[in-house]
């Protein structure tokens, strides 16, 4: 039940957050420039070493992740490539498909020669083989603009994979497990629509970098006060707190109500949901909650040159008695390209 949020302002022309959430036991590794193997991982990026982001252990894919002109075909003349991917939730578990983690990787780390488009294109060829997904990517063009993309199999019949305008300044587009658009007969996902408004006003109210990294890291860390007791509830929280789920358990035909915040505060982080006491790490489900945190930053190209910062921030981690633990560590990568 991730998300994603991203915006533009004078000075940067993509400020993106986002959330991972998944179950604290997948096997995972933190942010590192790498060539898809667990054992190039590196501190900083070279030619074989081109690519930054976290590693899913169990798939061999990313959830989110940008590149070097090192990691895919210089023909595009693209300076730096981003991509990331949330899964829809379906309501039964789905069959065995392709992992939708390769979608983020094939982007990535590609000598097809194929830009943004032609991406698109073949994505949008192969789409109905996996599971439910919503792509993003984004491209730094040889000129210093930035692109973005998106494509998913869970849009409306005759909908295909298109690049997206930013949003203009002081206003935001986020994307969790539902679709980029709001379908007919839908409602937009409260965690999307109230997000978006933080955003606009983390970006617009931001003094300096550091200010607007902590802005984000506020508006990617709220947490409903009301406790999640049913897979539908996790579309009301930016920030999921521990829950514990059976995957392979179907969903209630009618989910337990839900309640609004109403007048009652967000709990922090740090401050687990009440009713979890003695659950056990795989005797009738698993610990999920969210379990990493990105900002991205992309700066306006300036006498050629474009900077560009990836923090990411742990989240939820199991500690070492199989319990759910917040452990907000942080990590930065700054380069120019």
């Amino acid at each position: 039940m991730c998300i994603i949020f991203w915006a533009q302002d004078a000075q940067y022309q993509l400020i993106l957050g986002a959330n991972r959430d998944e179950f604290l036991s997948r096997p995972t590794t933190r942010a590192a420039f790498h060539s898809f193997s667990r054992d190039s991982l590196s501190p900083t990026p070279d030619s074989e070493h081109p690519i930054l982001s976290g590693l899913d252990l169990t798939a061999g894919g990313t959830w989110l992740g940008v590149s070097l002109p090192a990691a895919f075909s210089s023909s595009t003349n693209e300076r730096l490539r981003f991509a990331t991917l949330t899964n829809y939730t379906e309501v039964l578990p789905p069959v065995p498909r392709p992992s939708r983690g390769e979608l983020v990787k094939d982007w990535l780390y590609s000598t097809s020669g194929e830009g943004m488009d032609g991406y698109l294109s073949s994505v949008e060829q192969a789409k109905e083989s996996y599971a439910g997904f919503n792509l993003v990517l984004g491209s730094l063009t040889a000129g210093g603009e930035w692109e973005m993309g998106y494509v998913s199999n869970r849009e409306p019949a005759g909908s295909e994979g298109r690049k997206v305008q930013m949003p203009v300044e002081g206003a935001a587009l986020a994307v969790s497990n539902a679709t980029l658009g709001v379908r007919e007969g839908e409602d937009e996902w409260p965690k999307v629509k109230e997000g978006c408004k933080a955003l606009q006003s983390a970006v617009l109210g931001a003094q300096g970098e550091q200010d607007l990294v902590q802005k984000l890291w506020t508006v990617l860390s709220y947490a409903h006060p009301t406790p999640i007791r049913h897979r539908l509830h996790l579309r009301h929280t930016i920030l999921v707190q521990p829950t514990f789920i059976d995957p392979t358990a179907p969903l209630p035909a009618n989910p337990p109500p839900f309640a609004e915040a109403g007048s009652s505060p967000a709990p922090p982080p740090t401050q687990l949901p009440a009713g979890l006491e003695g659950k056990v790490e795989g005797e009738g489900g698993y610990w999920y909650a969210t379990r990493v945190q990105t900002v991205l930053l992309v700066e306006r190209e300036r006498e050629g040159k474009v900077r560009v910062s990836l923090r990411e921030r742990e989240g939820y981690i199991l500690n070492d008695e199989g319990k759910p633990e917040w452990k907000p560590e942080e990590r930065l990568f700054e380069f120019v390209v």
